[in-house]
């Protein structure tokens, strides 16, 4: 499951970020197979503080394709396959009272508007031909050439290897195939 549908996300990840993460973390579960997780939860932390969080299933009924970036005024979030509106940027945050300033631990909330911008252009996979037939002409280096499938599989592996781990400790069984699944 994971090397099924983990590869778009991280290829996204190694896009925004142009970085391979430091660390990886995981867990999965096994709901109808013993033995091969059919849900897992990638957590990748990158230089500077940036994190990234991945929910793969088998198990969801509803395919999802949605990316938060957050920052320290405003969010965007692109919904893959919201084609009316794929992009909305939300004018919203926390702010953190200093320690001497706050008698209680909490983060004061910032909600404020939601704009959608106007996205046009061509069909993303009329793009990606368009680039490889550039590249196969030489007329640009290609984006997604053996150096960029050499991070994702590292990162694959490493992830893996994070799952396994992961697994150990939970055993997957017949005992976990009627655990309830948090959607988002």
């Amino acid at each position: 499951m994971l090397w099924d549908l983990a590869p778009h996300d991280l290829s996204i990840l190694d896009y925004l970020f142009a970085a391979e993460p430091v660390s990886v973390e995981a867990s999965g579960y096994c709901h109808v197979n013993d033995k091969s997780p059919d849900i897992a939860y990638i957590t990748l932390h990158y230089e500077n503080s940036m994190v990234a969080h991945l929910n793969l299933s088998w198990m969801s009924p509803v395919k999802m394709r949605r990316i938060a970036l957050g920052g320290s005024k405003q969010m965007a979030v692109w919904d893959d396959l919201n084609r009316d509106e794929p992009v909305k940027i939300y004018d919203s945050g926390i702010t953190i009272h200093s320690n001497q300033d706050r008698e209680i631990n909490l983060p004061n909330y910032r909600i404020g508007a939601v704009t959608s911008p106007r996205i046009s252009g061509p069909e993303p996979l009329t793009e990606v031909v368009e680039h490889l037939r550039r590249s196969i002409l030489g007329q640009e280096r290609c984006q997604t050439d053996g150096d960029f499938g050499l991070r994702i599989v590292r990162t694959l592996e490493r992830a893996q290897s994070a799952l396994e781990r992961s697994l150990q400790q939970v055993a997957c069984s017949k005992r976990n195939r009627f655990n309830i699944i948090a959607a988002e």
